[in-house]
């Protein structure tokens, strides 16, 4: 059991403390690349490691991730006008581009103008694997992203969620490699069983690696043979799901991102890595009614399951049904601001109460 400064010390990632710097020296998702569909779309508000940021994809099509509020006025940026390469602030106009540095200044005349001398926090972006990565250290030290497989292969091999989890990364990341649960949480039918859930005690053990660890269980079979569930666990916390040895099978994982202390974004990916993810796959995973690679004829869903769910589709409620998670959203924003005694109005959606606050963790501005 950790004390509670060893607990303080693996949990707390904002700017500054320890494990804050470990995730600030590698590449992270921060947004799903669906997030910001076109350039000039609409930018958005998110917290990573206990920052809160605004993410945009500019004219260009590079995408911008900086600081979301204006110095001018401390006008929130998630309200800002993204145009012409840059986003502009709907309280006085200025304007910063991707990097940060502020570009216009129209309320000021053109000999007092002092917008070289504005610029925002800004961190380099890149595009991959269906998803915005963003690197939060010292410049100095910014590493090449990483060679993973799911971000290499074609666009169309790859389907990439995610899902708010409202506990610590650490928590997160423990449920994840914590291979005794597959016994329990992922079978419906105790009387059911296979290789992978017979032994309710698996003998766990990992070894390390470069890229961070290998985490093994050893479950002893019906007939007394070992049965190993094996994956790799890469720093700073992502894993590979197992998922055996069919040729041309599907591969799955995770990555947890913290969002600040006590919340975390799981990105969850799918790929292939020899051909496009056909479209009743994709539909059977946004559903949720299609198990995760390494599960298939597990007793993770089985027959009866899965007509169950069909005959009872309230029973699932997917999180990625997009049209229907963003009303929620919607709808969930416009009853917090209304607590908080926020109204709407204006062309923007805001007056200038809400300018000055914090959207959350993301949103809509269409109310």
């Amino acid at each position: 059991m950790l004390s509670k400064a060893e607990t303080d010390l693996l949990c707390q990632v904002g700017p500054g403390t320890p494990m804050g710097d470990v995730f600030r020296r590698f590449w992270i998702p921060v947004v799903l690349a669906e997030e910001l569909p076109e350039p000039d779309s609409e930018p958005v508000a998110i917290r990573v490691l206990g920052e809160d940021l605004v993410a945009f994809r500019a004219t260009s099509g590079k995408v911008g991730l900086t600081s979301p509020y204006c110095p001018h006025r401390h006008a929130h940026l998630f309200w800002g006008r993204n145009e012409e390469e840059g986003i502009r602030c709907t309280y006085h106009g200025w304007k910063y581009d991707t990097g940060g540095q502020c570009v216009d200044m129209p309320n000021e005349p053109g000999d007092l103008s002092f917008k070289d001398k504005i610029k925002l926090q800004a961190y380099p972006t890149r595009e991959a694997g269906g998803c915005i990565w963003a690197y939060m250290g010292p410049p100095d030290a910014m590493p090449e992203m990483q060679q993973l497989e799911w971000t290499l292969v074609p666009r169309e091999n790859v389907l990439v969620t995610k899902r708010l989890q409202e506990n610590n990364w650490a928590q997160a990341v423990e449920g994840g490699i914590d291979s005794s649960h597959i016994s329990y949480l992922h079978n419906n039918n105790f009387h059911r069983t296979n290789d992978s859930t017979a032994d309710k005690s698996p003998q766990m053990t990992i070894g390390r690696r470069d890229f961070g660890f290998i985490e093994a269980a050893r479950r002893v079979t019906a007939e007394g043979k070992h049965y190993w569930r094996v994956r790799p666990f890469l720093v700073p916390s992502s894993i590979i799901i197992p998922s055996g040895d069919q040729p041309g099978r599907n591969l799955s994982g995770h990555v947890w991102v913290p969002v600040d202390d006590n919340n975390v974004w799981v990105y969850t990916m799918t790929w292939n890595a020899q051909r496009p993810l056909g479209q009743e796959e994709v539909d059977a995973l946004l559903s949720g009614t299609n198990p995760l690679p390494g599960r298939q004829g597990s007793p993770t869903l089985g027959s009866e399951d899965l007509a169950r769910l069909q005959a009872n589709p309230q029973h699932r409620q997917p999180v990625h049904d997009r049209p229907a998670f963003a009303a929620r959203a919607k709808l969930h924003w416009h009853q917090r601001n209304q607590r908080a005694g926020l109204q709407y109005s204006g062309e923007y959606g805001t007056d200038l109460a809400t300018l000055g606050g914090a959207p959350g963790h993301g949103g809509s501005r269409d109310h």
